[in-house]
């Protein structure tokens, strides 16, 4: 397993209580989620900064396994790794990613945009700057205001440990102060606009496809919250069976040859309706938990298809089960409080039908722990320099 977020921990988990041993490589100071005791921690130094270290663990654990393992990119550093080296990996190592090539132009914005314009998908409207001179008439002649400047590479962006994935700007001065944070990054960056609409808008297609370009199990979503509001990540969800969605991400995707995990995030705009391809994450994302708690184990899917064995059946799931990552809707609720969008009774009403945990599980308890404790001595912190204030 390369990358345990809590992406990785659902893998982690699925495959562990089966009885399959995990390796957990990560290279995250301090993540809670390596706690699990349903793997084996292996802690490396940031897969970015040292990437033949990563390769070296993984290599190291195949030469001495009795039949190839089974590799599972979580993140986009990740799989970007494996797609670099699958020809010196894939001899001792088990695995289905994109094609060649495509996980390198899909964990790029700009090649991802450009390539579904030119297959005729609809994105937001999107504009690529050169010269920082113009930028900010740029963005008002091209995309207008609000807009969002979004990183070609956005896990490069977020290794700066900005905990985001792009900056929202409403105004010149503050694209111009997001542009040159960016640019001092070194991180080049694109405006889009933003398509008018809550957190609820957002819908979502999980899936994996097979070695044939077959979609082998599929699951539709749609998120309620996110965190940090507007243009985050998912904080609490819904599972749906939405046909029209479905279709027409099927579609996306075989215009583009896919195989392996995907998810496909679109958001239905208030203006005429229309689903707008936000991104294609070529991987599982954050709430991968919400399609195994319904029963679509997407982990098992591809373990099992990676060794060769039948696939398990996916004849269908349950739609209408709500899944939170608690530690993240907190924040939601505390940055829609503060807005008047919501109160704290209505927060914790909404919490009375959850079904999925991001991170809680009674036979697994300890990611949750950690990560509570690790909140509660930022709070503490915190407290403390108001204090000294």
């Amino acid at each position: 397993m390369l990358g345990v977020t809590t992406n990785g921990l659902s893998f982690v988990r699925s495959l562990g209580r089966r009885g399959i041993r995990v390796w957990m490589l990560d290279g995250s100071p301090g993540n809670p989620c390596m706690r699990s005791r349903c793997g084996t921690p292996v802690r490396l130094p940031e897969i970015g900064d040292h990437p033949d270290a990563w390769l070296s663990a993984v290599m190291e654990r195949a030469l001495r396994a009795s039949s190839p393992p089974v590799l599972i990119p979580t993140g986009d550093e990740h799989l970007l790794l494996v797609s670099e080296h699958r020809e010196m990996l894939a001899p001792h190592l088990r695995f289905r990613i994109p094609p060649p090539g495509l996980p390198e132009l899909l964990c790029d914005k700009r090649l991802q945009y450009e390539a579904l314009e030119e297959r005729g998908w609809t994105i937001p409207k999107t504009a690529y700057p050169e010269a920082p001179c113009d930028i900010a008439r740029f963005a008002e002649e091209t995309v207008g205001f609000p807009c969002l400047l979004k990183p070609y590479a956005s896990h490069r962006w977020r290794r700066r440990g900005t905990g985001v994935k792009l900056r929202a700007a409403w105004s010149e001065p503050e694209l111009r102060a997001a542009w040159d944070e960016m640019t001092a990054a070194g991180v080049p960056a694109l405006l889009q606009e933003v398509v008018p609409g809550g957190d609820d808008r957002f819908y979502g297609y999980l899936a994996y496809y097979d070695a044939a370009g077959l979609p082998r199990a599929a699951f539709t979503k749609r998120k309620l919250r996110q965190h940090p509001p507007r243009f985050g990540n998912g904080s609490f969800q819904v599972s749906t069976r939405d046909p029209e969605l479905a279709d027409l991400s099927d579609r996306v995707l075989r215009s583009l040859n896919y195989q392996g995990l995907v998810g496909i995030e679109f958001k239905r705009d208030e203006r005429d309706g229309e689903l707008r391809l936000i991104e294609i994450n070529p991987r599982s994302v954050s709430g991968n938990q919400l399609p195994i708690d319904c029963g679509v184990d997407f982990p098992y899917v591809y373990y099992r298809d990676a060794i060769g064995e039948p696939l398990p059946r996916v004849d269908g799931y349950r739609s209408g089960v709500r899944y939170v990552h608690l530690g993240w809707d907190v924040q939601a609720m505390l940055a829609k409080r503060r807005s008047g969008e919501i109160t704290a009774a209505r927060w914790l009403r909404s919490l009375a039908g959850v079904r999925s945990n991001a991170l809680f599980s009674w036979r697994d308890a300890r990611p949750a722990l950690a990560y509570a404790g690790a909140a509660f001595r930022r709070a503490v912190r915190a407290a403390a320099r108001g204090l000294v204030r």
